[in-house]
């Protein structure tokens, strides 16, 4: 089989950016404030890691809003199988699971609200 050859638009990426990120390098070497008709800037603030949960602290927030592991699952989005391997220490949870532990852990009121408009 023949491969295909790059296209002209694509060949010509490659060195404008190799440019580009040479001529910023050589901006930052100055020392000098980056000019910001020049250079888009931004500040990015740093997110912190979501927290640490094992299966005793999952049962706890599962309690504190007073659900079943299936119920529980529903608001994980993610199998009532999950649930029971993650509160029997089977297994160790993810980072989405972990960020929504994080939110039902802070406002639980928030997540029962929802079940009850649910029912």
């Amino acid at each position: 089989m023949k491969s295909k050859a790059p296209s002209k638009k694509a060949s010509g990426v490659g060195p404008k950016i190799t440019a580009r990120l040479t001529e910023f390098a050589e901006a930052l070497e100055t020392g000098k404030p980056l000019d910001p008709k020049r250079f888009t800037l931004r500040t990015v603030a740093q997110i912190p890691s979501p927290g640490e949960y094992d299966a005793k602290k999952i049962r706890a927030i599962r309690h504190r809003l007073k659900v079943s592991q299936s119920v529980f699952a529903l608001l994980l989005g993610v199998s009532p199988k999950l649930v029971q391997n993650l509160e029997q220490t089977n297994r160790q949870p993810t980072g989405p699971i972990r960020r929504l532990l994080d939110q039902m852990d802070r406002q639980p009121e928030l997540w029962t609200g929802m079940i009850r408009s649910a029912g």
